[in-house]
């Protein structure tokens, strides 16, 4: 299964759920009615996502997490309105305002 931008497989329940197939990594892909969006794994269904946010909140906020912990090099693993907020490994590093 391999679909690029769009779920491979879509399900209805009480939310949407899409599956997402990426580079051979299968993801879960919660939409809430309020519009937020969470990528977690298949395998383990943490919160997780390869290069790119893996919560995306309606206003533009996201965060980024690997296998359930906050984690970005690089940047901010989390941005909320004017705050950058930045972790390794589950770990706050710092916060720039």
């Amino acid at each position: 299964r391999h679909r690029i931008g769009n779920p491979a497989i879509v399900y209805n329940n009480d939310e949407l759920e899409a599956e997402y197939w990426e580079n051979d990594i299968n993801y879960n892909i919660v939409e809430y009615p309020n519009g937020t969006k969470e990528w977690r794994g298949a395998w383990n269904n943490f919160l997780h996502r390869d290069n790119f946010p893996a919560v995306i909140y309606p206003n533009g906020d996201y965060e980024w997490w690997m296998e359930g912990v906050r984690h970005r090099i690089g940047g901010p693993a989390v941005v909320i309105g004017d705050k950058q907020y930045f972790f390794e490994d589950g770990e706050f590093v710092k916060c720039i305002v």
